[in-house]
């Protein structure tokens, strides 16, 4: 609460410190991933736009060419997985993000309650020295009204 200088200590100062600690590693945990899940999904969509053009193809006479248009539909049942397996990737990554979400909230909700702690004990802490200075304002009056030639015996009324 108070150390010999009569400043104001937090006891838990150093878990409040380590809990902020904490909220930023998952914050910077949570960028990342989101960074990840932007890249990957700016790579699916240009994947998705590369498909859909290689989908419809030239207009001109190389569409009968059989060896040719069974290459491109090769191609694209192989891109056609992969924009599956991208996808799931994504999904992968958007219960990653979620979760980082939910882990940041509660670290957050420890450094709240940690805060609020700090704001409680601090406030009765200066209670506590209101109280002594009181108390030591009081004794100094008392000690000069008893100094005082004309004092009456007693506290005053």
């Amino acid at each position: 609460m108070s150390n010999p200088s009569g400043r104001f200590t937090y006891a838990f100062g150093a878990l409040l410190q380590r809990q902020k600690w904490r909220l930023d590693a998952r914050l910077t945990e949570l960028a990342s991933a989101a960074r990840d899940r932007v890249a990957k999904a700016d790579a699916l969509a240009r994947m998705k736009a590369e498909c859909v053009s290689l989908g419809h193809g030239p207009v001109d006479g190389s569409i009968l060419n059989p060896g040719w248009a069974q290459s491109r539909l090769s191609f694209l049942r192989a891109a056609q997985v992969e924009v599956a397996g991208r996808e799931r990737a994504l999904a992968d990554i958007d219960e990653r993000c979620g979760q980082l979400r939910r882990a940041c909230q509660r670290e957050q909700s420890r450094l709240d309650a940690l805060g609020k702690h700090r704001d409680r004990a601090y406030a009765a802490f200066e209670m506590h020295q209101a109280r002594q200075a009181s108390r030591t304002t009081d004794q100094v009056w008392l000690a000069r009204w008893k100094r005082r030639p004309d004092h009456r015996e007693g506290i005053p009324e």
